[in-house]
């Protein structure tokens, strides 16, 4: 009887380590969970956006080491980079349209606080606060979250309400004159996941995510997508993937244009993310 209760109580204990190990089952939406104080976390996330008009492929990495503050706060460090090849078309010597594919390359440094300020299973629902600051040699971007979920038996909900501000600097040349300004774009996203346990180790389910941005005026775009995910975790370690095509866009900045929104925003996005926690 003796042996029965103490093997009970191990393996109590290493469930609730799995649980610990994983903060997040979904790719794109954020949960309320929080690292313990002293626990640390290394995630790897990989994107692949493709498809605007013409020919364009992004692949953007970010490099997270995560750590526990105290009760409930956690914050992360983050290096970003990108590469981005996009279809470019222009009037060659003889004023004939020609096309080019041209590349970049990017980098920029990101630090997120979390406040978690109640439970998605001890409450009536999980929330917490979020913030993060990025800094790109010629861009800064602040982006806050309201975080909200709810583990209901099987099943796990999470919504995100986000603001995000980028101020860009840019070289104006106006009438051989060369100017420096700093313009301000403003993007709002409503995300959603849900997903269901399949057991000790998978979760499957779907996000979405509803984006409003600028590409002339203020809010004169907006886009959904939405797609399938899914989740593994064994012990310290997890693994998501979540696809997301776009599908529909809902407001286009030229006048009668309807269907999918390319100009600023890709027919698709897939996302895998790996993570160690120690």
């Amino acid at each position: 009887m003796t042996c029965r209760i103490i093997l009970a109580i191990i393996g109590l204990s290493f469930t609730a380590q799995i649980g610990l190990a994983q903060d997040r089952i979904f790719t794109y939406t954020y949960q309320s969970n929080t690292l313990a104080p002293g626990q640390k976390e290394l995630e790897i996330w990989t994107t692949v956006r493709s498809g605007r008009e013409g020919y364009y492929r992004s692949l953007d990495n970010r490099f997270e080491f995560e750590v526990g503050i105290a009760k409930n706060l956690q914050t992360a460090f983050y290096l970003n980079s990108f590469q981005t090849a996009q279809e470019v078309r222009f009037l060659d010597n003889l004023s004939n349209e020609a096309i080019s594919i041209e590349q970049s390359i990017g980098w920029s440094f990101s630090n997120e606080w979390k406040l978690k300020l109640s439970d998605p299973v001890g409450n009536v629902i999980g929330s917490a606060l979020y913030g993060e600051f990025t800094l790109a040699p010629t861009e800064t971007e602040l982006e806050f979250k309201l975080i909200l979920d709810k583990k209901t038996g099987r099943f796990f909900h999470a919504l995100n309400l986000e603001t995000e501000l980028e101020f860009e600097t840019e070289i104006e040349a106006e009438d051989g004159m060369q100017e420096v300004e700093t313009e301000e774009k403003t993007k709002f996203k409503l995300v959603y996941g849900l997903a269901r346990n399949l057991g000790q180790h998978w979760h499957v389910g779907l996000e979405s995510f509803l984006k409003a941005g600028q590409a002339k005026d203020p809010m004169d775009y907006m886009v959904l997508f939405a797609g399938p995910g899914f989740s593994y975790s064994k012990g310290s370690f997890w693994l998501n993937l979540t696809v997301m095509p776009q599908v529909a866009g809902l407001l286009h900045p030229t006048e009668g244009a309807s269907g999918l929104y390319l100009d600023k925003e890709e027919k698709l996005q897939t996302r895998l993310m790996f993570s160690y926690v120690f």
